[in-house]
């Protein structure tokens, strides 16, 4: 199950909380490439532009767009799919979970 570190530093498991907390697991040093591999999906990330939302907060879009109301989904013409760092985090939490 998952494991808590409460306030005072005691770990508790998840399914003792008044609510259970349950199916997430934690994972650490995934990055095939370690820290220098984080180091530029941290730059890239970063440099990615900034917009405005509805809600006024401001926010990073990484590709389709949603619009929730409408039930529908737009792809900027500019995208070509998630970047290459992507496919290569998901394969390596993929190996983790094996």
């Amino acid at each position: 199950g998952c494991q808590l570190r409460a306030e005072d530093g005691q770990i508790i498991s998840g399914t003792d909380l008044p609510v259970a907390f349950e199916g997430l697991e934690l994972f650490e040093e995934v990055l095939p490439g370690g820290e220098e591999m984080e180091r530029q999906i941290l730059e890239t990330l970063q440099s990615w532009p900034w917009q405005p939302s509805q809600s006024g907060r401001w926010k990073q879009d990484f590709g389709p767009k949603a619009n929730f109301k409408k039930q529908q989904v737009k792809l900027p013409d500019t995208w070509q799919g998630f970047p290459s760092w992507s496919h290569e985090l998901l394969q390596a939490m993929q190996e983790k979970t094996t």
